[in-house]
Parts: structure tokens; sequence; C-alpha cells
């Protein structure tokens, strides 16, 4: 048994100032405004379901509005509760950004814990792993057959006046995980200690947590099983990464509406996205599961919301146990185009329209007498932990930005292909300047 005051040290990301993190204790008795002093009173909030909004646990806010305030001096951290809880007032503006180390004092949590939750709404709800050890999100799943989905937050996209700019929630459900639109990491089976999460519920219910669910390990990465397949698509909006969708060839997946393989795109997002469509249903999802075994005349119907007349990139991000001489092919049945996008990524103008009869992936060129689009003069790829840049004219310079459009890398070269080996790799959005010797400019961006 777990009895006396113990201390559970969990540490966040890499933050800069107005960042935040989805907190949970895995301790009893834990304070929460002395979790983190330097935090303003107002920026502590839990997730209201029924209004679908945050809000303010100490302080009345219009913004975050909250009938149930909480005394800061004697409100403990609920088991199984998450909480968004910004950087203390002080903290750096200067990016990469500084971990913050979250310290937590009280008595180990052990054995069952749960938490009654409500559909009013959207269903979501803002939990969190209640235990001293990471949490077996597959497994958390299997044993709550209410949840959907489950998001997790990540602060990819910084805060801006206008709010963020990407979306900033990564999903996860049983047949796999999509990172943020701005980068960072594709969830896996693990569920940290001390980390919120926003679980997706279909009807009220309450959710189990208990030690059956815990786990050691501090990542899984997604069962390698031989015949599965995952395959994960980016969108772009001009340079900006907006989200990703992944089709996974997966166990026990139909082709039809399966509610916890297939995870709808998050209802509070408002950006561009690319998504699948499945049979006559009007939803869009991030996440989808298809059956197996896996036939290369399988087709998959996309859809595009496009939300501003601009110019859109839809791109091979990763894939897993895909064969080399495997083909993913992209067909615009507007345009009239195949592109492979194991090759190249695929870039077209749109006006601000949602496109759900316009796009198809496919295995098998079965479009007559349409041939595959010639190979674009100049392509940057992925390789190990390196990048390529290939063209079919000399290359006098690079220079590679970030997200907030600050040079990270200027280099005068020459010669048609070339190797970036000393980028750090953070699965964020790069975007790359490559300028020829004829003074041609090509502007193209990958998560890195």
């Amino acid at each position: 048994t777990n009895t006396g005051s113990f201390t559970a040290i969990a540490n966040s990301k890499p933050m800069i100032f107005n960042d935040a993190t989805l907190w949970s204790s895995p301790v009893n008795g834990q304070n929460l405004r002395n979790f983190s002093v330097k935090t303003l009173d107002k920026r502590f909030y839990i997730y209201n379901e029924p209004t679908n909004k945050f809000a303010s646990l100490f302080i009345n806010d219009p913004l975050y509005p909250n009938n149930n305030l909480q005394n800061p001096a004697t409100y403990n951290f609920e088991d199984g509760l998450g909480y968004h809880i910004r950087v203390s007032n002080d903290h750096t503006q200067t990016a990469p950004g500084a971990i913050f180390e979250g310290k937590f004092v009280g008595n180990l949590n052990n054995g069952n814990y749960a938490r009654t939750v409500t559909k009013q709404h959207l269903g979501y709800h803002l939990i969190g792993n209640p235990h001293p050890s990471s949490l077996d999100a597959t497994k958390f799943l299997q044993a709550n057959s209410s949840i959907k989905a489950l998001y997790f937050w990540t602060h990819q996209a910084p805060l801006t006046s206008t709010g963020y700019a990407s979306n900033n929630y990564a999903s996860y459900n049983l047949t796999g995980g999509t990172q943020a639109a701005a980068g960072g990491v594709i969830p896996n089976e693990i569920i940290g200690k001390g980390q919120g999460f926003i679980a997706e519920i279909n009807a009220a219910t309450t959710l189990k947590f208990d030690n059956t669910q815990r786990t050691d390990l501090s990542a899984i990465f997604h069962k390698n099983q031989n015949d599965s397949k995952r395959i994960w698509l980016d969108l772009f909006e001009g340079t900006q990464a907006k989200n990703q969708l992944l089709i996974g060839y997966v166990q026990d997946a139909t082709n039809a509406f399966d509610e916890r393989m297939d995870a709808k795109l998050n209802q509070n997002y408002d950006g561009s996205a690319v998504y699948s469509l499945i049979d006559d249903s009007p939803n869009r999802f991030v996440i989808q599961g298809r059956a197996l075994p896996f036939s290369n005349d399988d087709v998959v119907k996309l859809g595009v919301d496009a939300k501003a007349n601009a110019s859109y990139t839809i791109q091979l991000n990763n894939s897993e146990n895909i064969t080399d001489d495997m083909t993913i092919f992209l067909y615009d049945k507007v345009e009239k185009q195949v592109v492979d996008l194991r090759k190249q990524a695929y870039t077209f103008s749109s006006q601000a329209k949602v496109m759900n009869d316009r796009f198809e992936l496919m295995f098998v060129n079965k479009t007559l007498g349409i041939s595959e689009i010639t190979q674009q003069e100049t392509v940057v790829l992925k390789k190990n932990n390196s990048i390529i840049i290939q063209s079919s004219k000399e290359i006098k310079s690079v220079e590679v930005y970030d997200i907030s459009g600050r040079k990270i890398l200027s280099k005068s070269t020459s010669g048609k292909e070339i190797t970036l080996s000393q980028l750090p790799k953070t699965n964020q959005v790069l975007v790359f300047k490559i300028i020829t010797a004829d003074q041609t400019i090509i502007n193209t961006k990958i998560i890195f």
C-alpha cells in the first residue's frame, strides 16, 4: 500500500509565455493553486461539457463562466479530473521555451477511480490519468465503451491575438493517432503520469480507471501487426499546416462506420481540414479504420473544407507497413490529375468551399486516360534524420523557416541534390525557400 507523503514529478514539454498544459494529479491532497504558484488565479480552467467551453476555476471571468467557483486556498486536484493550467506570468517568451517541473505532493493514488460524466452537448470532458504511472490508452478505451476518441492538447501553434493559428489537438482511438496540425508527436498507446486529456463520449456514463490499465512503459508505439497498414496525410493552407488524417487498415475495423475505430474531426475546430467520408454519413473523420485484409483495389473517399481562397497542399506525412513498391495515389476528379503521394505532394488552388466529391485515395491508378502527374522539378524529401532536396536545376541557395517565420538555416550551395543533416528533428512544420541558378524560387513545406 502507498501510505505517507510522496513527491511525484512530471515534466511538461518546453513552453513559452501564454502556453498551457493539461494536468491531472497522481496523488491525493495536492492543492491546485500551489501546484503552479506563479500562474495567475484566472488562468486555471476546467472544461464545462454542457456549455462546451473552458470554465475559470477560481475567478469570475465572463469569457469562461463558471457557476461553481472554488476557493484556491482549499481546493485540491480531484482524482481523474483534468485541468488546463497556463504557465507562470513570468515564464520565458523566447522559443524553444522552458520545461515546467510539476511536483505533486501527497499520498500516491492506487486502485479504482471513477468519474461521472454528462452528455448534454458534444460530449467533450477534460479528464486525466489519476495514477503515479503511465496509463495504457487502448486498455482504458476498451474498459470504457462510451468513449469514442481521445484528444491531447499540444502547444505547437502559439497563442496569438486572434487565437490559435492551427488545430492544437492530437487525436487517438483504437485505430491509431493523428498529430496536431502544427506538428508534435503522434499519440501512441501511452498516457503519461500527470497528463490530462479530452475524452469524447457518446452517452452519459461513469468513466473507470483501475490498476489493470496501468503500465510502467513510457512509450509504446502502435502494435506493428504484419497485416496492418497506416497512412497519415497532412493538409496545408499556403504554408500553414491545418490538420492530419489517418487511414488505418487494422484488426476489427470495417469499411462502414465503427464508432470506436473512426474518429470525427474535433467539432471545436473551425479551420480548413482534410478528412475521410464514410458511405452517406455527413460526418468528417480524421481517423478512419478500414477492414483487413488490405486490398490494392480499395478506394477511400476524401473531403476538403477550404476556409479561404488559397493554395492548398495534401502530402504524405508517414506510413506504416507500406512496402517500397506500393503506390499511394491521390486522384483530383475536378482537375483530372493523379499523383503518387510517395513521390510528391499535391498542390491545388481553391475558393472557400466544401469539396466532398473531389478527391479519392487509391492504390492502383484506376482512372482511364489520366496519367500520373509528371514529377515536380524540385522536391524535398525526409530520409532518416536528414532532409534531401532534389532538383532538375542547379540549386543556388536554401533558406529554412519555422512556423513562426523565424529563419533557422540559410545555406549557399551548388549541385542538383543537397542533404541537410543539421536540422533538429522536432516534428514541426518547416518552410523551405529554394532558389535555383536561374533565379527560380520554390517554396515548399514539410513536417520534420
